[in-house]
């Protein structure tokens, strides 16, 4: 198996910042917007702001939720988070203006990762270590969310990405110091590559121009990268 490529280090980096870019409402001086989570425990938010840091704005969110994993929709033009407190969990969404946040679906536990197949379903990973680690879909357009690939003992899910033109996700496992990989319906699930013993792999992307991983570790500090094409 080819190795990481380590791209930067940082001592106290945790995880990629999840920042979604959007086109929409935007005038044509300020074509982008940014988004991110602010996880304060006691007072989380989603913020917005043009592309150069001007005009930002926020949304309070609930006190205690643990928001992660920010994803847009550019279909539908919404975002979507879940929310990693143990009990009562959800998947929230909210539109691009911040206007209001929504519930999808509730009663949920330790959720970590999030990505979304433009204007068809969401996938998410659990890191319920008591139920067990599970990933998971919701069509958007209705319906129950289903199963797609439970994670055996030892697994602890964090960011998840979705490959749609090889038909499969990804996403950084934790506890197993690995980028794992799977079909869209959960066969042919496997290590993607080993980022190494004690590194606690946190924040992924998926660069889908260049088939290239970038993904950050918990305890090393370091952002690293994977290219697809090369492995394959």
């Amino acid at each position: 198996m080819r190795p990481a490529t380590s791209v930067a280090s940082w001592q106290r980096m945790a995880m990629l910042a999840w920042i979604a870019a959007s086109g929409f409402g935007a005038t044509p001086a300020f074509a982008q917007q940014l988004y991110w989570l602010d996880t304060n425990f006691a007072a989380p938010a989603l913020h917005r702001a043009n592309a150069d840091g001007s005009q930002p704005t926020a949304i309070a969110l609930f006190s205690g939720s643990l928001p992660e994993a920010l994803a847009l929709d550019p279909a539908t033009g919404r975002l979507y988070w879940c929310e990693a407190r143990f009990a009562g969990a959800r998947i929230m969404s909210a539109p691009v203006t911040l206007a209001t946040t929504t519930p999808v679906l509730s009663g949920l536990s330790s959720l970590r990762g999030l990505a979304v197949r433009p204007g068809a379903s969401l996938f998410w990973t659990s890191s319920n270590l008591a139920s067990g680690s599970a990933i998971d879909s919701l069509p958007l357009a209705g319906g129950p969310a289903h199963a797609i690939l439970g994670l055996g003992a030892g697994a602890n899910p964090r960011a998840l990405v979705l490959d749609e033109a090889a038909g499969k996700f990804y996403y950084a496992d934790f506890d197993q110091d690995a980028i794992m990989g799977a079909n869209l319906d959960g066969s042919g699930a496997g290590v993607v590559v080993s980022t190494g013993a004690g590194s606690g792999p946190y924040g992924l992307v998926f660069d889908t121009a260049a088939r290239r991983l970038y993904w950050t570790e918990f305890t090393t500090g370091r952002l690293r990268r994977f290219d697809l094409i090369a492995r394959a």
